[in-house]
């Protein structure tokens, strides 16, 4: 933004400075650091989904890849300042929802998940908002309907999807999708009618030259 953000309060630590929400060990190698991917409010509890990162395996091209310990989701009931990490709703290894996209239609929470990193397909499940830490209510769409095996959530979306993002507008009256596609080194767009799908083609929205 040409007048840049304005930031007016913060989650903060004794010294007053912003702090860090979710432990981790900081130890490479066993725990780096742990990485929020989305978030999401029900009601009065706000909810993040979040990654272990155990290390970063750098890549030829300058790329580093996260190497995961597994996933899960933490909540807080206290507008931010404390947090639980819900050890039901965790995904260990590198599970098809290690990094996420999260949003809430008619009373469902959608979760769209991808591998670690930003080279992995995109694919979805769905969980009444009260059950969202409890993995044995959840859905997976499969490509025709909605399935309780894990091992049956189909890709919604082809990879490579990276850095996931979805949202409804109301102006378009469709749900809008972005991500990075780290293969051609551009941001893209897909929308759709139902958060399912179908996905439409990919538009490129800003090239990493511009």
């Amino acid at each position: 933004p040409v007048h840049g953000y304005v930031i007016t309060d913060v989650i903060a630590g004794e010294n007053g400075e912003a702090k860090e929400l979710l432990s981790s060990l900081k130890e490479p190698g066993v725990e780096y650091t742990v990485a929020p991917t989305a978030g999401i409010a029900v009601d009065d509890r706000i909810y993040l989904h979040y990654m272990s990162v155990k290390d970063w395996d750098m890549q030829w091209w300058n790329y580093k890849h996260p190497v995961v310990n597994g996933a899960g989701l933490a909540y807080s009931d206290d507008g931010g300042q404390t947090w639980v990490k819900d050890e039901r709703a965790y995904w260990p290894g590198d599970s098809p929802f290690t990094q996420a996209a999260m949003v809430e239609d008619d009373g469902k929470i959608y979760i769209f998940g991808t591998p670690a990193g930003r080279f992995g397909p995109a694919r979805l499940l769905r969980v009444d908002d009260e059950d969202l830490l409890n993995p044995d209510e959840y859905e997976y769409w499969d490509g025709q309907g909605w399935s309780h095996d894990p091992l049956a959530a189909a890709e919604v979306v082809p990879a490579p999807v990276g850095e996931l993002s979805v949202r409804w507008s109301d102006y378009h009256q469709r749900w809008l999708m972005m991500y990075k596609n780290e293969i051609n080194h551009t941001v893209v767009l897909r929308t759709a009618e139902q958060l399912e799908g179908p996905w439409d083609d990919e538009r490129v929205v800003v090239t990493a030259e511009q």
